[in-house]
């Protein structure tokens, strides 16, 4: 349940360490994430996110469906 909130505080970090410049990203996922994802996108970071479901054996795409139709979503 915490996992979202641990997120968005790792979001305010970098934005305190990067503290307005360039160069600076995370990798973030839209599942716990998305609060993190909606705050990162306020800051100059490059944002990079999984495509796979976590934990899935054999690989499944976060999400189902087409990771093509994922990609042009985001």
């Amino acid at each position: 349940d915490r996992i979202p909130d641990f997120k968005v505080l790792a979001v305010q970090a970098a934005a305190k360490v990067a503290n307005g410049r360039s160069g600076f990203g995370m990798l973030i996922d839209g599942t716990y994430g998305r609060e993190a994802l909606f705050r990162a996108a306020d800051h100059p970071f490059w944002i990079g996110r999984p495509v796979e479901l976590p934990g899935s054996r054999p690989l499944d795409f976060e999400g189902g469906g087409s990771i093509g139709a994922k990609l042009v979503e985001w």
